[in-house]
């Protein structure tokens, strides 16, 4: 497992402990139904937790858990069980190559799609 998909995996067990919902590595956090303040909430605990120093900016222009995943690694390899963040992550860096292009397969969300995944979301949490 490379470091980019064991911070996509550790991120994702973040917004699940936060949000209470997975999302999946390639979609939006947006399209999965994440508000800005969760997008906070889980910034604060990635902050907390790994002891990172990366602005919450990274959330909104690394917008899936792939993206961001491979921001904070930075192409870095590790051994298993660390978690390198990139000199410098948050601050400066590109988007890897292809980042932000959507699968063949993925369909593009309306508002009224994510209008309704919201409703369903609130209904499930009660």
């Amino acid at each position: 497992m490379t470091p980019a998909q064991r911070w996509a995996r550790e991120l994702g067990a973040l917004i699940r402990e936060v949000a209470g919902f997975d999302v999946p590595p390639m979609t939006s956090f947006f399209d999965a139904g994440l508000t800005s303040v969760l997008l906070v909430a889980v910034h604060r605990r990635l902050v907390d937790q790994f002891r990172t120093d990366v602005p919450v900016t990274v959330f909104f222009k690394y917008p899936s858990r792939c993206a961001l995943g491979a921001f904070l690694a930075g192409g870095q390899s590790a051994p298993d069980g660390t978690l390198p963040v990139a000199s410098g992550a948050g601050v400066t860096g590109s988007a890897p190559e292809g980042e932000g292009e959507r699968s063949p397969d993925a369909r593009r969300w309306s508002a009224q799609d994510r209008r309704d995944l919201r409703s369903r979301l609130r209904q499930r949490k009660g």
